[in-house]
């Protein structure tokens, strides 16, 4: 030691000992032998030996053997860096360690390499470091703690049970070269902790792939926090494996998407409504209601109601979402984009939607059900309307107004019975198919024979060179029981363009219809049987009369004196009486049994029968029959409408009577002309009409009126022509059926 320099001071200069022996850190110079040259008042503090002690023993005194041997291969590295910086141990007096952290620098100082060591003590440090740990390692969490370098001071067993490295295998490597694929970004972060631009404190996250020992790699939250502990900066690091999580959320996507894929694909209207707006729409909703989702999300979901239907449809969203008592399920009015209506069957309920309470709605498109509801209300408004008609012109005029104002028909018509036949009544819309007759026909037959509707689609193959186009046509009879009165035939353009409903609704009309021209028919009846009661009643009243009055002045006479005249007088009375009270009953059967025992009558064997009885009333008659001819009828009335019209001729003065019997395609001709003296041209209209009588020798008035009574059951026509030279002839013209 030279004494010049003062102790603990050997070879520098006194400037740097004064300088250096104030610092509060303990300061050593060394040779390049690592023998002490200098030491500050600050090593006796820390070590607890004097400046001598050192300067004489050296760094064995308080460097451990094993780090004594690293000596050497430090001081190359210095020689060639410049400066060192690194942790280790030392030895106090009395043999305890201490960790210390070495700042090592080469000083330029004459040609003898100099080295200037700063310790500082890391005991406090390490202190508040292993409560750290100590916290960490009891944390479930991965954790770790790196120094500004980048470097990893520290792993907790959860770290080493992610990583699978061990604690020694990462210590010292750089968290960002080692263990991360995304080395830039954690880069940044220290690089910013280094230049002090991240918060001590502060809290900072990112979402990172890892990687494992064996090489498979993981998606984690690393959340890194700054910390100081003597002037060191540490970042602790929490790592969340949320690669499960990630997968969870992907699938939660995935199921997310593939829910709202179902409710696009569903056949009800779906909707989401948040805070009273629009939040999603499935693609029905776009195709009923013609508005796009980028129209409407975001909007008041009232754009979807009718207007005087909002104020119903916001009090129920308000009241579910508030938790108050409110229904379900009901019905509102909907309006599409163009301002057309629709009628929805709402099913609301809240969910939650993306974390949101949200109010879930799916409407169902019942507007076919309601114009069905509509029109089987029109229906049974038209049955009431029937009810009260009068006629069979109001009976199909209720129909036919109801088809037109109710369906989307293009036209509809009504046919009636007769027979076998089938006439068309009424009817609106132009047929568009008049070759079809034939179709028509043979619809109307098997509908006929076998009581059943029968459903027309598309050209027939008579029509497809005629240019006819598409359309759906339905026949369904009108019937009740057993009678059919007739048909109601419905067409619309279009292949299969009457549906189903309507078609039912169609068979329902057409029932009604039935029932109500059967209780028009017995309507007809009632009346008709009521004018044959009065009829009898002015028969008895009327015809009788003059007959009793006879047979009673007769009978005065017969007290005074008897003679033989008064009683051939009394007995025509009673003849004349029977023959009123006979064709009184005949009248009153003819409306009591019209529409029985229908069969088939051969006219010429009627003829010849009535011509018998005839001759035997009126011996020297003529009466010639020519030709032949079948009808179906009731016999009965038929031979009675030959004897009262061969009666009547001869009895107004005829002496000859031709009848001609003759077939046509719609059915019989009865042809019975006489040379009487004719009836007069003011007659011809009312002969028909009950108690009219003409000629000098007319009976009751009643014969001609039940040959009309007897024509009008067989649905048939009458008439009286002038017969030449004299006489009248009577034209009898009966269908076959």
């Amino acid at each position: 030691m030279n004494p010049e320099q003062g102790r603990g001071n050997v070879g520098i200069p006194e400037e740097w000992a004064r300088i250096l022996d104030n610092l509060d850190d303990a300061i050593f110079i060394e040779d390049s032998k690592a023998r002490i040259i200098f030491a500050n008042s600050s090593v006796e503090k820390l070590y607890g030996y004097s400046r001598d002690e050192l300067m004489k023993e050296g760094l064995k005194l308080i460097v451990p053997p094993r780090e004594m041997r690293k000596i050497p291969a430090l001081v190359e590295e210095l020689l060639e860096k410049g400066e060192l910086v690194f942790e280790t141990f030392n030895i106090l007096r009395g043999g305890s360690y201490i960790p210390v952290r070495i700042y090592a620098r080469k000083l330029e100082h004459g040609n003898t390499p100099l080295f200037l060591l700063k310790i500082t003590d890391l005991t406090e440090r390490k202190k508040k470091l292993a409560i750290i740990k100590m916290a960490a390692e009891l944390s479930t969490e991965a954790m770790m703690i790196t120094d500004t370098d980048g470097r990893i001071v520290w792993i907790n067993r959860a770290a080493e049970e992610i990583f699978g490295y061990t604690g020694q295998e990462l210590v010292g490597k750089k968290f960002y070269e080692h263990i991360t694929l995304e080395m830039g970004k954690y880069r940044r972060m220290v690089e910013m902790a280094q230049r002090g631009e991240v918060e001590l404190g502060k809290k900072t996250e990112a979402i990172v792939k890892l990687r494992r020992k064996d090489g498979s790699t993981f998606t984690a939250e690393v959340s890194h926090t700054l910390i100081k502990i003597n002037e060191k900066v540490y970042a602790i690091s929490v790592i969340r494996d949320i690669s499960r999580r990630m997968e969870y959320e992907q699938r939660l996507m995935e199921e997310k998407r593939k829910f709202r894929e179902i409710l696009d694909e569903m056949l009800n209207m779906v909707l989401i409504i948040q805070d009273g707006k629009i939040a999603y729409i499935n693609k029905t909703v776009e195709e009923v209601t013609g508005w796009r989702r980028e129209e409407v999300l975001g909007e008041p979901f009232q754009v979807f109601v009718a207007p005087e239907m909002r104020a119903l449809a916001t009090e129920n969203y308000l009241r579910r979402m508030a938790g108050l008592p409110v229904p379900s399920e009901y019905v509102l009015q909907l309006m599409t984009r163009k301002g057309k209506r629709l009628w929805g069957y709402i099913k609301a309920r809240v969910v939650d939607y993306e974390g949101k309470k949200s109010d879930l709605v799916s409407v169902v498109d019942i507007t076919p059900l309601k114009r069905k509801e509509e029109k089987i209300f029109s229906i049974n408004e038209a049955v009431r309307k029937l009810m009260l008609s009068r006629s069979k012109e109001d009976i199909y005029g209720i129909v036919l107004k109801t088809l037109e104002t109710t369906f989307s028909f293009d036209g509809a018509e009504i046919f009636e019975r007769d027979g076998d036949e089938v006439n068309k009544i009424s009817g609106y819309g132009r047929y568009p198919n008049e070759g079809r007759h034939e179709e028509l026909k043979n619809a109307f037959s098997f509908a006929l024979k076998y009581g059943e509707s029968r459903y027309l689609i598309g050209v027939p193959e008579s029509m497809h060179k005629k240019g006819a186009k598409e359309i759906s046509e339905y026949i369904t009879p009108i019937s009740s029981g057993k009678t059919t009165y007739g048909f109601l035939l419905v067409w619309k353009d279009g292949f299969d363009s009457i549906s189903l409903d309507d078609r039912i609704l169609m068979d329902i009309l057409a029932s009604h219809l039935a029932l109500r021209l059967e209780l028009h028919r017995d309507r007809e009846r009632i009346r008709r049987a009521k004018e044959t009661q009065e009829l009898m009643l002015r028969i008895i009243g009327h015809d009788l009369k003059t007959p009793l009055a006879v047979i009673s002045g007769y009978a005065d006479l017969l007290r005074e004196e008897c003679r033989e005249e008064y009683l051939d007088d009394i007995k025509s009375a009673v003849d004349s009486m029977l023959e009123t009270i006979n064709k009184a009953k005949m009248l009153s059967s003819i409306d009591i049994h019209s529409e029985e025992a229908m069969e088939s009558v051969n006219l010429k064997g009627i003829g010849v029968k009535v011509t018998d009885i005839i001759k035997k009333r009126y011996p020297g008659a003529r009466v010639k029959i020519r030709g032949d001819a079948r009808v179906n009828g009731h016999p009965l009335l038929l031979e009675e409408l030959m004897m009262n019209l061969l009666d009547n001729a001869f009895k107004h003065g005829a002496t000859e009577v031709s009848v001609k019997l003759s077939e046509k395609k719609e059915g019989a001709v009865i042809r019975i002309a006489d040379n009487g003296p004719g009836i007069g041209g003011n007659m011809k209209d009312r002969i028909f009409e009950p108690f009219v009588k003409y000629g000098k020798t007319g009976g009751t008035g009643l014969g001609l009126a039940i040959v009309k009574k007897i024509v009008d059951v067989h649905r048939g026509n009458i008439k009286v022509e002038d017969n030449e030279p004299r006489g009248s002839v009577f034209v009898i013209e009966l269908p076959k059926a």
